[in-house]
């Protein structure tokens, strides 16, 4: 997941990540985009901030909530050799989203047709 603030940052880094054999594959406007690596995919989830100033949480997606004390202590992981900040408790924000059985794929989430596929 990435704020909806970095998503044009993120998305800005295609040509670098090129070098390195990522390439964007496919990007549903504004909600998501994916890249792809050989024949591995990482869905890359766009995080709105709710507009109301009662509403403590986040969405994905139309209603699709996340409660902002998932993302309020993070913390710094590896990936590739760099240093990138993260949920303090991934596994836990997982299960929340995907269900208690997230480690295992899942139909629920299989490309649509109306994804945009580059």
């Amino acid at each position: 997941m990435i704020f909806a603030k970095d998503r044009d940052k993120a998305l800005s880094l295609q040509e670098e990540l090129k070098k390195y054999g990522i390439e964007l594959w496919c990007y549903v406007l504004p909600w998501i985009f994916t890249f792809k690596y050989k024949t591995v995919t990482c869905d890359v989830d766009v995080l709105y901030e709710a507009n109301k100033p009662w509403n403590k949480q986040f969405y994905l997606l139309l209603e699709k909530y996340i409660p902002k004390s998932y993302f309020q202590r993070v913390e710094k992981i590896d990936f590739l050799g760099q240093k990138f900040y993260a949920p303090a408790n991934p596994e836990s924000l997982l299960e929340y989203h995907y269900g208690k059985k997230w480690r295992i794929p899942s139909s629920r989430h299989a490309r649509i047709e109306s994804y945009i596929f580059f």
